[in-house]
């Protein structure tokens, strides 16, 4: 089966370096690399392959994640979007074309996360001690990582993410799995393994991050995607309560994001929900 991969990037060129190299260290390389930047920089460290392809254009990761769509290959027949800072299991790409295609009610499917937070030392490490999964059987589940997704192109065909959800686009996955998820089942499967690494990031302040936190979900409990419960216990209450607890031991990036969050809170109160003015929220 086709396999194409879409890697947004910005500002972490030895990440993206690393994390290309891991893909094409599989047993089964994708069939392409697009890598989604936002300028030359971003790719700096990268070397010229003739599976990957460079686009650039404007920041942003669910702009960037479109360009890497609109620039799909037309015969592709699976999508996986990765994020810049992973390091894959060599079998990852393998078994996620042999698990689709042998199971045709799935129309996407997520890896076992094995570490959150690593080093690209320690995630390499922790592959190569892993224990393989020997449960070759599939879990459903409501939601993917969006550090790792894959999607038959079928069903994705007339989905896209959405632009309002601005800069690093916090639930922007979710919004999206949702939809697809509408149209056949969402999985994991543990027999595909990867790391997701602690990579410095030049996306987005601590204070539109808290922006964010607040203004995205309210926004999507418009759309339908989440209802009010979820809003209220799985994401402001966790976030606003989490900034605060927090605040002793990380003052000044928790302080920033309370501040995003009531700046946000703000603008609801007042009847305005405009994720996409997470982009005049300043550090």
């Amino acid at each position: 089966m086709f396999l194409s991969v879409i890697i947004a990037t910005k500002g972490r060129p030895g990440a993206l370096r690393e994390t290309l190299s891991s893909l094409a260290g599989q047993t089964a390389p994708p069939d392409e690399i697009i890598v989604s930047a936002t300028e030359a920089g971003d790719v700096a460290e990268v070397e010229t392959s003739g599976r990957a392809k460079v686009i650039v254009g404007p920041a942003g990761l669910t702009v960037q994640r479109n360009a890497g769509i609109r620039a799909l290959n037309p015969a592709g027949e699976l999508v996986l979007f990765l994020d810049d800072d992973v390091e894959l299991a060599p079998d990852y790409c393998q078994e996620l074309r042999d698990f689709l295609r042998a199971n045709a009610g799935v129309s996407g499917v997520g890896g076992r996360l094995l570490m959150d937070g690593a080093t690209r030392q320690q995630a390499r490490h922790a592959i190569q001690k892993m224990v393989p999964a020997t449960d070759d059987a599939a879990h459903p589940v409501s939601s993917l990582y969006g550090c790792n997704m894959a999607f038959r192109r079928s069903a994705i065909v007339d989905q896209w993410f959405d632009e309002r959800l601005g800069l690093y686009a916090f639930l922007e996955d979710y919004d999206f799995f949702w939809r697809v998820a509408q149209q056949g089942r969402l999985v994991c499967r543990p027999r595909m393994a990867l790391c997701h690494l602690r990579s410095p990031s030049a996306r987005v302040s601590h204070r539109a991050f808290g922006f964010a936190q607040v203004m995205n979900p309210w926004y999507l409990s418009k759309k339908g995607v989440i209802n009010r419960r979820q809003l209220w216990r799985s994401h402001l209450l966790v976030s606003i309560a989490g900034n605060l607890w927090h605040l002793p031991g990380d003052f000044v990036n928790r302080w920033n994001r309370l501040r995003g969050n009531f700046r946000a809170l703000a603008l609801i109160t007042r009847g305005i929900v405009r994720p996409e003015a997470v982009r005049d929220v300043r550090s």
